[in-house]
């Protein structure tokens, strides 16, 4: 049965607040107590004095209503841009949309690369699913080898990457990622543990099928050429990748 949920939402897609400044800078040691001269800072507190009053209006008074934004997306792309949107040059257009709705379903699956693991929040998370026994959720790892400059092994070693995961809490699997049959396999498997959640290591070639771009370490962040992209779609168009 699915689970409907009424939820009153803000979904925050950039925070670009221009001039505006929700947070204060102070001395360090501005909390010291003053008969022992030990801090006495409480983050929890502070950040909750910086949230409600002055965060989250700040987030409401910079959102658009998602009917608005998508009629006037509708209308004209350029327009709702200029008006809604903010964007870093030579960046993507983000905007910052509020609404309600129901929540009908829920995609748990969750995407990673190689190289995003060598960040200690994706831990941080991983320790949490396990602990709160999230066996709905399922974590995707593209195990390609490269990252931005260089080879993941190179920069800082995973390996050994699936007993890393098992190490916390989770269940593992490791397979071929160009072998269709054998991901949606995988994939229909979920949970592969009752109480534990599911990681599916699959293994890849980054740049598959492309005789120039496949391992190549550049290509992980390199746009071709309208001479490159038209190699690449005619070695793609002969190729079982």
């Amino acid at each position: 049965m699915t689970r409907q949920l009424s939820m009153s939402a803000i979904l925050v897609l950039s925070l670009g607040l221009g001039s505006c400044v929700p947070w204060t800078v102070r001395p360090i040691d501005a909390d010291k107590d003053s008969s022992t001269g030990a801090a006495t800072v409480n983050p929890a507190a502070y950040v909750d004095s910086i949230w409600t009053p002055k965060l989250v209006p700040a987030v409401l008074a910079a959102a658009v209503d998602a009917r608005t934004l998508l009629d006037a997306l509708s209308a004209s792309p350029e327009s709702a841009r200029v008006r809604y949107g903010h964007q870093e040059p030579n960046g993507p257009v983000y905007f910052i949309v509020k609404g309600e709705g129901i929540v009908t379903s829920v995609d748990t699956r969750s995407r990673a690369g190689d190289g995003e693991l060598q960040e200690g929040s994706n831990w941080e998370a991983a320790m949490a699913a396990a602990q709160f026994r999230l066996d709905n959720l399922t974590v995707i790892v593209d195990r390609n080898g490269l990252q931005q400059g260089d080879e993941t092994e190179r920069t800082v070693s995973l390996e050994p990457l699936a007993e890393r995961w098992r190490a916390f809490g989770w269940a593992v699997k490791e397979v071929d990622g160009h072998d269709m049959d054998r991901l949606i396999g995988t994939f229909r498997s979920v949970p592969f543990e009752s109480g534990r959640p599911s990681c599916v290591i699959a293994h890849t070639h980054k740049g598959r099928g492309v005789s120039f771009m496949e391992d190549r370490v550049e290509w992980h962040h390199r746009v071709p050429t309208s001479e490159e992209l038209a190699e690449a779609l005619t070695e793609l168009d002969g190729a079982a990748i």
